[in-house]
């Protein structure tokens, strides 16, 4: 159903009279999930650029606050705006899955990775984009859920941004390309240089809060995974700039930390009265598509994680194993991310007991896992070497 906003008529009569801008709903797994369609390709196949709001904001919030229809006019872009979810509305106080953060969606475990990754594939097959020009940026808790694209759906995504946020220290280490833009706020207060706890309403509660590390740390991270050999670092009256160099090919990492921007969107509009207000001088739109369209996907690309997930996030429904039947409860003794290879369901060797405690990677075949909405067929492997600790319940 496409059910075309008063918001989005306005749009149409300042940006482009060609523009179709709908407000469309995607069914994941029985739920629908909701995304402002913004196309201004003109009918051809274009570049594609999800941008997600931030923590307590909305899709509608995140087209406000940016203003990157602007962009997406003159370029003759799809420009695509999700909502997360909420526990009160999908339209207001909404926020994203990302592994650590934040409230109502990490403490149900909502499976946006799923919802994004059916969104790329609906767009692709609509053939209104270009599958080697999907680009990814996001604000805050939004930009948390760009770094997660970036690893999870290394396979879709050409290239991501994440704006005024950061990384939580337990993500997995590979090696491919992923083009990497990093945008901080010198006077961030929320998501602070040096890292810290999250609080207010990012805060859900659940096992999994961990805090931010230090910014710096996001393209430490994603130069290990591009693969890149050093840096040069230079700067401005607007900002400090640090380029990673000699990254693999079709790979690149460059961070900015903007010198008086607080917890906003460069160049774009306040979310609210009381919000940081953006620096002036730097446009953020403009920097990301300049970013963005350097790069395009192809025969690269890595294989991916068919799935990636933190401490806590894990429910293992029934099982068998050796004529027994179980359920488990998968508890990690560190901070140890997991990675899922789906393969055709083995059993457990025979003669596990009921109770038992440690088990190498490697060793346990389960039937079914469930994560967020949806179900896979999964052997468990670990990304390192520490062994999985579980609790079997024997259901006979």
């Amino acid at each position: 159903m496409r059910v075309v906003s008063l918001l989005a008529l306005l749009w149409v009569s300042s940006l482009s009279l060609g523009a179709s801008l709908s407000d469309e709903t995607l069914l994941v797994d029985g739920t629908p999930r909701r995304y402002l369609l913004h196309d201004y390709s003109a009918g051809a196949p274009t570049a594609l650029v999800i941008l997600l709001h931030g923590g307590g904001g909305s899709g509608q919030n995140m087209a406000e606050q940016t203003g990157f229809d602007r962009v997406a006019a003159r370029e003759r872009l799809v420009a695509v705006y999700p909502f997360g979810s909420g526990a009160l509305s999908d339209s207001f106080l909404l926020t994203w899955n990302a592994g650590h953060c934040c409230a109502d969606a990490l403490r149900r475990n909502v499976d946006d990775i799923r919802f994004l990754s059916l969104l790329i594939d609906h767009l692709v097959a609509s053939g209104k984009v270009d599958p080697a020009r999907i680009y990814v940026t996001g604000l805050s808790n939004g930009g948390m859920m760009a770094h997660r694209a970036g690893i999870e759906l290394a396979d879709k995504v050409t290239a991501i941004a994440p704006v005024i946020s950061s990384v939580f220290g337990d993500e997995p280490l590979r090696e491919y390309a992923m083009p990497t833009l990093i945008l901080n706020g010198g006077t961030d207060t929320r998501v602070k240089a040096e890292g810290g706890a999250l609080t207010g309403f990012a805060f859900s509660g659940n096992p999994a809060d961990l805090p931010t590390r230090p910014i710096a740390e996001q393209g430490e991270y994603w130069a290990v995974v591009n693969g890149c050999s050093g840096f040069s670092d230079d700067s401005t009256p607007l900002y400090s700039r640090r380029l990673w160099q000699g990254c693999r090919g079709g790979g690149a990492v460059e961070s900015y930390v903007l010198s008086n921007n607080g917890h906003a969107w460069p160049g774009g509009n306040a979310a609210r009265g009381a919000a940081d207000p953006p620096v002036t001088g730097i446009d953020a739109n403009e920097m990301i598509w300049a970013f963005f369209q350097r790069f395009r996907g192809g025969a690269s690309r890595p294989t991916p994680l068919d799935s990636y997930y933190y401490v806590g996030q894990l429910q293992i429904p029934a099982f068998s194993a050796g004529g027994s039947t179980y359920s488990a409860r998968l508890d990690l003794s560190d901070v140890q991310p997991v990675e899922f290879r789906v393969q055709r369901l083995t059993a457990l060797p025979a003669g596990t007991a009921a109770g038992s405690g440690s088990f190498d990677a490697g060793l346990l075949r389960l039937e079914r896992v469930a994560v967020g909405a949806s179900r896979y067929h999964a052997t468990l492997t670990l990304t390192g070497s520490a062994p999985l600790r579980l609790r079997l319940l024997d259901l006979r």
